[in-house]
């Protein structure tokens, strides 16, 4: 762990050639440019943790951490979309996005049933909130507020048995609140 330092640059692709390394947490430093694409080839990192850092687009090759299970990348200055490579992370259980500059909607993550933290709070994330995230059963915390958000609040929400956060406010969503949120 490198957290807290005044660290600067960029971060080093020679980080890829430490394949046993399960943490790797460069938060709250001032590192700038892009995450290297080389970071797909840490397979057995568990834990990636950059935030307060860097800016670019989110690389596609974090996609293939299969053994990942915490991303947090938030409070940074990402753009562009979520990369749906995401979706082959099957031990994911806490993926933290919050306040960076993410668009387009939030892709298909239904497959990632183990999830207990899902943060994609403060972006400019478009569309409806989709129904398969009630299927993620292990779900604790769902944050989507201060997005583009619009549409109904799915039905579905009502099936997360396990949830204890629910942050939906500042969005542009309409319609009634379902009754299945009440038995929550």
């Amino acid at each position: 762990m490198l957290d807290s330092n005044k660290l600067q640059g960029e971060i080093p692709s020679e980080f890829s050639s430490l394949p046993n390394l399960q943490l790797l947490s460069l938060r709250n430093n001032r590192l700038t440019g892009r995450i290297p694409s080389s970071i797909g080839r840490l397979v057995n990192l568990k834990s990636l943790l950059l935030t307060f850092n860097i800016t670019g687009e989110i690389p596609a090759e974090i996609g293939s951490l299969e053994n990942l299970s915490t991303l947090d990348l938030g409070s940074n200055q990402f753009f562009g979309t979520i990369p749906p490579s995401l979706g082959n992370l099957s031990h994911l259980t806490a993926l933290i996005f919050s306040n960076n500059n993410l668009e387009q909607s939030i892709p298909p993550l239904q497959g990632l049933l183990s999830f207990s933290i899902l943060d994609l709070g403060q972006n400019n994330l478009k569309g409806n909130i989709p129904a398969w995230i009630g299927n993620l059963s292990s779900l604790v915390t769902l944050i989507l507020e201060k997005n583009s958000l619009e549409g109904n609040i799915p039905e579905s929400l009502g099936n997360l048995e396990m949830l204890t956060t629910l942050a939906l406010k500042q969005n542009n969503l309409q319609g009634h609140v379902p009754h299945s949120i009440t038995n929550l």
